[in-house]
């Protein structure tokens, strides 16, 4: 499957869930909120009185949050390190060591406003109102890590963003984390606690709308490419075919306009003649046997053609809905697409993408 797909599919879960900040402080592949670095969300969790639904008094706070830069003004912050964070995003799987500590020494001023950029990472993590800001802010994290941190430069460049647990963790759940830290692996997981499930359920729904919209209208411009293209490929066919019967009939009307011409001069025009009678006609000429019209073009619009109509990304979406599944990687990505399609707001409008498929015909 193509990885783009499934990174803008699972581009939410890709944070690294929250876990206890003693558990991961001190390991340089992950990149905690620091004490100091604590800002507006983080008040608003510690004010909160006992027994108050978290999630709520986030989401509220989040409408009243002021704070909040788009990815321009988060790269803005300080340009050295977004461009360094840029190259970082592209080159940390395959840089060495070596290059990435190279490029890191070159940058002289790692001054950022970390506080303001961890407000708008929980923002975005709360909100989803903006997938490149939320990966900026965290693309940013993880350069000033690099460039900041103990540790190998390698490890440190593909260091997971940890989300503040005090946040996205209820107090019973810390708890319970407590009671399995010697269990937990840093491995990439799903999120595992009630807040970020139905976080997660909402990236990917407002995520999966975007995605269905893009596949519904690239359908729809299909659909129209298509039958454009064949009624260009039509007329063309016809001309050709009208082209090479002309001579045929050109050569049939003028075989009838000389035998006409021929019998009129052998005729006494003077003399009376019975129009009816088989004598008193021009002698019938044959019309000629005419190849038949071919049009061989595929009315049909089936899968070869529509993946020369769709981009990679919406085509990959498509099988993603419409195809079986055919291996457990692609069971994933196949579930979620119909979890999408299931609780995607584009269904409001009945929009039926497989009968642009196999049964669309031009006539």
């Amino acid at each position: 499957m193509n990885n783009q797909i499934k990174n803008t599919l699972f581009r939410f879960i890709n944070m690294r869930a929250p876990e206890l900040i003693s558990n991961t402080a001190n390991n340089a592949g992950f990149i905690n909120q620091q004490s100091g670095h604590k800002g507006y969300f983080n008040e608003i969790v510690a004010n909160l009185s006992v027994g108050s639904p978290k999630l709520s008094a986030l989401q509220t706070a989040a409408t009243n949050y002021s704070r909040v830069k788009t990815t321009e003004q988060l790269s803005a912050l300080n340009t050295l390190l977004s461009d360094f964070s840029v190259w970082l995003s592209k080159n940390k799987d395959k840089a060495t060591e070596s290059e990435i500590n190279i490029k890191a020494t070159a940058i002289n001023d790692t001054s950022l406003d970390l506080k303001l950029v961890w407000e708008n990472l929980i923002y975005q993590a709360l909100t989803q109102k903006d997938f490149y800001a939320k990966e900026v802010a965290m693309q940013l994290l993880v350069a000033h890590h690099v460039c900041t941190a103990q540790g190998s430069a390698k490890e440190k460049a593909l260091a997971k963003v940890v989300l503040p647990a005090e946040i996205f963790l209820d107090s019973q759940q810390n708890t319970n984390v407590t009671s399995r830290i010697s269990t937990i692996n840093f491995e990439e997981v799903p999120f595992a606690n009630n807040v970020l499930q139905t976080l997660e359920q909402k990236a990917l729904a407002e995520e999966g709308n975007k995605l269905l919209e893009k596949l519904k209208a690239e359908l729809i411009n299909a659909e129209a490419m298509h039958k454009k293209n064949y009624e260009i490929e039509y007329a063309s066919a016809f001309e050709i075919h009208q082209a090479k019967i002309k001579p045929l009939i050109d050569a049939y009307n003028k075989n009838v306009e000389d035998q006409r011409v021929k019998w009129c001069s052998s005729q006494d025009l003077t003399k009376a003649t019975d129009p009816a009678h088989p004598c008193s006609q021009p002698p019938l000429i044959p019309f000629p046997d005419l190849p038949e019209f071919s049009f061989p073009y595929n009315d049909v619009i089936n899968e070869k053609i529509l993946s020369g109509l769709l981009s990679p990304e919406a085509f990959e979406i498509y099988k993603g809905i419409t195809e079986p599944v055919t291996d457990e990687d692609d069971q994933g990505f196949q579930l979620t697409s119909r979890m999408i399609i299931n609780n995607s707001s584009v269904l409001s409008e009945n929009f039926n993408f497989s009968h642009l498929v196999h049964d669309k015909k031009y006539n």
